[in-house]
């Protein structure tokens, strides 16, 4: 699958927000705080939450890859699919010529990915990425539309 592919199961942010809060929270997204699921998703930035009980604002994406990212969530989601497809053999320059980034911002992603991977959580994050990929190539998004 090429980018432009994946773009299409993918076409929005929101469709993409929509994919995080159903694989990393279950989709019920809950305060990283105080643990209520009395929780609201801001409309004018979408990752980021607000809770009704303690009043706490918090980023779907704390403590992962995408917490502070500039990038957009497509072109992260492509390259871990990507890396994992080839089985750790992409490299930077092929990521960089299929998203669109420069050679620094590839190299960067690749190095995120790669230091997650050889973290001491190897085994559940392939287990999990590969459960991602699947998923992806199913359509995941056919099941929350």
């Amino acid at each position: 699958m090429n980018f432009a592919e994946f773009q299409r199961r993918f076409p929005t942010q929101e469709e993409v927000f929509t994919y995080f809060k159903r694989v990393l929270y279950n989709g019920k997204v809950k305060c990283n705080h105080c643990h209520s699921e009395r929780v609201y998703q801001r409309r004018t930035t979408p990752k980021l939450f607000d809770c009704n009980e303690c009043g706490n604002t918090f980023s779907m994406f704390k403590d992962t890859v995408f917490e502070k990212t500039t990038t957009d969530l497509k072109k992260w989601m492509y390259a871990i699919y990507s890396y994992l497809s080839s089985e750790g053999e992409l490299t930077i320059s092929q990521l960089q010529r299929e998203i669109v980034v420069s050679y620094k911002t590839a190299w960067r992603m690749l190095k995120k990915i790669r230091d997650l991977l050889d973290s001491g959580e190897r085994e559940s994050i392939l287990k999990g990425g590969k459960k991602c990929q699947e998923e992806i190539e199913q359509d995941p998004l056919a099941q929350v539309r």
